[in-house]
């Protein structure tokens, strides 16, 4: 963190939780960057960074976790974030620096 600031620049965190369940996080959590909501996913969706789950799948996370992953993201499908690292410049074009896209469940 000290070495991304010491750039010049700052971490910010996108998260597809809802803004009251991104806020408990942060306060839960304290990260040393800011977390912003991405309700429905627009800004995720458009770059690919997110994952619609299977409607099957996301009975069973319902059913077997209690995680409704609608009504916790408060959107209007069934998302989990793909995670992925990007870099800003003062330009402010995006640089994938590290894409990860596997998605493992249990």
């Amino acid at each position: 963190m000290e070495q991304i600031k010491g750039q010049g620049a700052k971490m910010i965190a996108v998260s597809t939780e809802s803004p009251d369940n991104s806020l408990s996080s942060k306060e839960k959590y304290d990260p040393p960057f800011l977390v912003l909501s991405d309700r429905n996913s627009h800004v995720t969706s458009a770059d690919k960074k997110a994952y619609e789950v299977p409607e099957y799948l996301a009975e069973t996370l319902k059913g077997v976790l209690g995680l409704d992953l609608i009504r916790y993201n408060d959107a209007d499908v069934a998302i989990l974030p793909v995670p992925a690292t990007f870099i800003i410049d003062k330009k402010e074009s995006f640089n994938l620096l590290l894409k990860i896209q596997t998605i493992r469940l249990v």
